[in-house]
């Protein structure tokens, strides 16, 4: 079999690890799943994001948690972190287990207690949902799962993976498992029947490979899904090829260029990558009808690592007129916007249905293994304060009055007595009224029981959709001010909006406001430096104020509740009214960064201290 090795070195490859060949699902042949295996299937579809969720909320804790606010874990060594991210992946790799044992004989190679088969893992389980789409799992759910999965391989592993890695006893993390091209699932950037088609295919043979895959009347989604490669493949070779000190007007119009025929087609302005970004997704669109997996995959991943392309370029140039001419982030077509928000808006809502049937169907001990524990307890504690409050409040409305049981069995009383009157065998009839008596306490101790089963499983299912609320959410972060890293793992920019520059002074010291002030903000959590962002952030606009008290005013607080996406961009230097203290201040640096995201959860950050509840 050949396989594909990372470039690690003749020591790395020695060292590197191969999952059992069990580990695969036949991914790259499209066949049906076993029926025993659907559940488990589904199952997984919906604790993939949830892990993907915890997994970053893993992340913020170990690499800033310092900073972290109303938690009671913070990093140490290896040895002490290691159990909490194992808790952290917990439910997944419970029913990743489950289906491994299913599908193969002898243990699962996915086990928690190993973090080396981590991304390995989440990547296979993500080929392994594939080989459900679209008979089990739909499209649109699918999309979702891979828009987070993405996002998690290449920023968020990698930054959890470097902060273990450097702890005490953490460099057995040198080095990830391996997946042999088998398990890769097919349509995916491995897949020479897509994205590796060397310069001797020629397009028409191209075409007609995809083609048929989809059926004819999906030709034209084909033909844009080669133009869209040839143009991204085309745009990496031009700013892999800018030197330093060449021509930056040169290279944006060699951009331009490449995009120019696409753009006609797909109708996004050439001249702004951003309104190429967003009109990407029509194109998403058009897949999702193809009902092809492998293609959606693909296309995902394309779109994906020429956005980061880009935002490196603008990092490692650090020329603000490259923004300007080529990344006017806000001047894209109002229908472009649209496109991106139909695309995003459909997976999401179709992941929270989903998940919503799936964990209703299971039982409570297989649903719950899928929740945050402490999240699933105060909402089943908050589903008892209501249920004792309702029988309260029934009580009392009912108060003098013989509750339905003491009525029913009064009534039996009384068609006992009737009987008794005209029975010449009263202890028969009795028997019979205390044989009725005994199946309606049964029924009604049966119907008490399932209330409470379907109860607890509804605790879980509002805890499942409570979690997914902030994922897969579609927006735009802009950020124009003083920029600030602390200790390399949290980072945040503030501009003026509205407002004393005093007071915008006060906070870019340290202090909370002593009156009311508007910014526009961002932060990173993750690892930050003055030119690059990567990991969970944010960025818009605050209002900051006073606290006001009966010993009169004192300094208040600037804390934002968020949508928070992984992300990871580039701050570029520049000169703008959000910064009027001039472009650099107090060690700081005016500098812009913008861009879109795909939400991943909801937090909380104090711009005064960088405290954030990012969990």
């Amino acid at each position: 079999m050949k396989l594909r090795f990372m470039k690690l070195g003749f020591l790395g490859l020695l060292g590197s690890l191969w999952l059992c060949p069990c580990l695969a699902y036949k991914v790259r042949q499209r066949r049906e799943l076993p029926a025993s295996q659907i559940q488990t299937v589904q199952e997984l579809t919906v604790a993939l994001p949830l892990l993907i969720i915890n997994m970053t909320n893993c992340t913020g804790l170990i690499r800033d948690g310092s900073l972290a606010t109303n938690v009671s874990f913070h990093a140490s060594d290896y040895q002490h972190d290691l159990p909490f991210v194992m808790d952290c992946a917990a439910g997944f790799y419970a029913v990743l287990g489950d289906f491994m044992a299913a599908a193969s004989e002898g243990p699962s190679p996915c086990v928690p207690e190993d973090l080396r088969t981590y991304m390995a893992c989440i990547v296979a389980a993500s080929c392994i949902v594939q080989a459900a789409v679209p008979a089990h799992v739909s499209m649109e759910v699918y999309a979702m799962i891979l828009e987070q999965v993405t996002r998690f391989e290449e920023i968020t592993w990698p930054l959890l993976r470097d902060a273990l890695l450097h702890e005490e006893g953490g460099n057995s993390l040198a080095v990830d498992a391996l997946l042999p091209e088998a398990y890769i699932c097919d349509g995916s950037e491995h897949d020479h029947a897509f994205l590796q088609f060397d310069a001797k295919t020629s397009r028409e043979t191209s075409l007609r490979q995809l083609t048929s895959m989809v059926g004819t009347e999906h030709a034209a989604t084909m033909s844009m899904a080669l133009d869209l490669k040839a143009a991204a493949a085309a745009s990496h070779q031009i700013m892999n090829s800018h030197a330093v000190n060449a021509s930056l007007d040169e290279t944006i119009d060699k951009l331009q260029q490449a995009w120019h025929p696409v753009c006609q087609k797909l109708g996004c302005d050439h001249t702004n990558f951003w309104d190429i970004y967003l009109q990407h997704h029509k194109h998403a669109l058009a897949l999702l009808e193809t009902k092809h997996a492998g293609l959606l995959r693909s296309d995902i991943k394309l779109r994906f690592h020429l956005e980061q392309r880009v935002q490196r370029f603008m990092a490692d140039t650090q020329d603000y007129s490259f923004i300007e001419k080529y990344a006017r982030h806000g001047q894209e077509h109002h229908s472009s916007h649209q496109v991106f928000h139909a695309y995003h808006d459909s997976a999401r809502a179709s992941m929270l249905e989903f998940a919503k049937s799936v964990v209703g169907s299971l039982s409570y001990e297989r649903a719950k293994r899928l929740v945050n524990l402490h999240k699933l307890a105060d909402i089943e504690k908050e589903a008892a304060r209501k249920e004792r409050s309702a029988e309260r409040s029934a009580s009392s409305h009912a108060s003098g009055r013989p509750s339905e049981d003491e009525a029913e069995e009064a009534n039996e009383k009384m068609q006992l007595s009737l009987l008794e009157e005209v029975e010449d065998e009263g202890e028969g009839a009795e028997a019979f009224w205390d044989r009725r008596r005994r199946r309606r306490r049964r029924r009604r101790i049966f119907e008490a029981v399932v209330k409470v089963v379907v109860q607890v499983v509804e605790t879980v299912v509002e805890a499942v959709t409570a979690a997914l609320a902030c994922a897969g959410q579609g927006g735009n972060f802009v950020s124009t001010g003083y920029t600030r890293s602390l200790n390399g793992n949290v980072a945040w920019s503030i501009g003026l909006a509205g407002g004393s520059s005093d007071i915008m002074k006060d906070i870019l010291n340290g202090q909370g406001p002593l009156g009311w002030i508007s910014l526009g903000a961002g932060f990173s959590v993750g690892s930050t430096t003055d030119v690059w962002w990567a990991g969970a952030g944010f960025g818009g606009s605050i209002g900051c104020n006073a606290r006001y008290g009966w010993r009169g005013k004192s300094r208040g607080s600037c804390t934002m509740d968020l949508t928070v996406s992984t992300l990871a961009c580039g701050n570029v230097p520049t000169s703008s009214s959000a910064c009027p203290f001039g472009r650099n201040f107090a060690g700081m640096t005016c500098s812009s960064s913008g861009g879109y995201f795909v939400s991943i959860m909801c937090c909380s950050f104090d711009l005064t201290n960088g405290g954030n509840t990012c969990r």
